[in-house]
């Protein structure tokens, strides 16, 4: 990570300081050496680890926000129609005030508390579906119903749309999906601007695990796994104003372990002269993959935090192998997979994160590696979170294991501790 950081850095960024044709006429040999030797010495203080180290850090540590768009309490003085059979108009309300849940650029959750006009109740209204914030425009007769019990029968099904309530407007060459927040309105507070913090340490999801069983109980896993990833956002387009999103993001990522001296490397069996499947996966010191969301859905009536969704991917696994003291090499497992994932929030600290993976693994036909055909390997993944207040890192506890029908007794599991990461504390190390 850092060799790759300094060559960006020493491509991208301009020359050092001092680093200059120095003209030598009307100069002698001894002021040009000074002068070559001055000029080295600043180039080599310029490119010496620690200022690159520096320059880093401040690039991580720069931190702006992008103004992304302007929401705003619609018909402050005026009163919004509550509709009924789609086209008539039966009553109207005025606002009292609104909560809206923003997470993932959608409007998760609108909760709104209004007065009838024409009676006594306080009337409650809330979303069934998902509200792009990127095509709010095309929402805007999407109804928000009436919620809880009114004591006007009239009022049963009533709804009112959102473009009468509230109206979104992003900003011109800004239309970014904004950061997750709740957002209050009401009538002293009629508009919120919305922003993104730009930093790459929040486009980035760098974690750190250690391994309980490998660390603890000799087992051959990773006593120590760094990971990372970037989450690309491709749509927020809903399917038919439901809960359904196609296609929602891309997630490439990568993995490294570093092993106990004892587990770093797989010894083929010197009697049949093969090595199992599960070995090499057990003990991988680099893994590598490209995760598509084919479909995510947000459960109606949970929280805006509770959804399950379908990956496709595919994932490398590179481990390595010896077969005398001096011959060591490194073998590649390819896997191509699909999963059921499921993402549950219990409330803003702790959550859960569940998958289920089935991989079609394959190892190239090479000696040494036994059944090197396809098969189906099933992997499991239990995480539990827990967010720390108003800080960006995180810590984890996983479950994950590997079972392969065939071969259950070669089957292993890891059990990790972990926490994320920010990118300048990784260039510290």
């Amino acid at each position: 990570m850092k060799r790759i950081l300094f060559c960006m850095l020493l491509i991208l960024f301009q020359k050092a300081p001092g680093y200059c044709q120095i003209s030598n006429q009307g100069k002698n040999s001894d002021s040009t050496n000074q002068a070559d030797s001055l000029q080295d010495e600043n180039s080599k203080n310029y490119y010496s680890q620690d200022n690159i180290k520096k320059i880093i850090q401040q690039i991580l540590d720069e931190e702006n926000e992008s103004n992304t768009g302007l929401f705003r309490l619609e018909r402050t003085s005026k009163k919004v129609p509550l509709i009924k059979d789609y086209i008539n108009v039966i009553d109207t309300i005025t606002i009292i005030n609104i909560d809206l849940a923003i997470s993932d650029g959608f409007i998760q959750d609108i909760s709104i508390t209004a007065a009838a006009d024409g009676g006594k109740d306080t009337l409650h209204f809330k979303n069934k579906v998902l509200i792009s914030l990127l095509f709010f425009s095309q929402s805007l007769n999407d109804r928000i119903g009436i919620i809880g019990k009114t004591t006007n029968s009239k009022l049963k099904g009533c709804f009112i749309r959102l473009g009468d309530v509230i109206g979104y407007y992003p900003n011109v060459g800004k239309n970014f999906i904004p950061d997750d927040q709740i957002i209050h309105l009401d009538n002293s507070n009629t508009q919120v601007q919305l922003s993104k913090k730009i930093s790459l340490n929040y486009l980035f999801d760098i974690r750190v695990y250690s391994d309980v069983l490998g660390t603890f109980f000799n087992q051959p896993n990773g006593i120590a796994n760094t990971e990372g990833s970037l989450k690309i956002v491709t749509n927020t387009n809903n399917i038919n104003d439901s809960r359904f999103v196609a296609l929602n993001y891309l997630k490439p990522y990568f993995g490294v372990s570093k092993f106990d001296n004892s587990f770093g490397v797989t010894a083929t069996d010197t009697l049949l002269n093969r090595i199992g499947r599960q070995n090499l996966l057990q003990r991988s010191w680099l893994n590598y993959g490209l995760s598509l969301n084919l479909f995510k859905y947000w459960f109606t009536g949970a929280s805006r935090y509770d959804a399950l969704g379908v990956n496709i991917g595919h994932n490398g696994y590179l481990s390595r192998v010896v077969n005398r003291p001096s011959d060591t090499s490194n073998v590649l497992i390819n896997n191509w997979y699909a999963e059921l994932f499921f993402e549950f929030k219990v409330n803003d600290f702790f959550g859960i994160d569940i998958c289920s993976r089935l991989l079609s693994s394959n190892i190239p036909n090479i000696q040494n590696v036994n059944n090197n055909k396809s098969r189906l390997l099933f992997n499991p993944k239990v995480e539990l979170y827990y967010k720390q207040p108003k800080k960006q890192s995180r810590l984890y506890l996983r479950f994950n294991s590997f079972i392969d029908d065939k071969e259950r007794d070669n089957g292993f599991f890891q059990l990790q501790l972990g926490y994320s990461k920010n990118l300048n504390e990784i260039i510290e190390d």
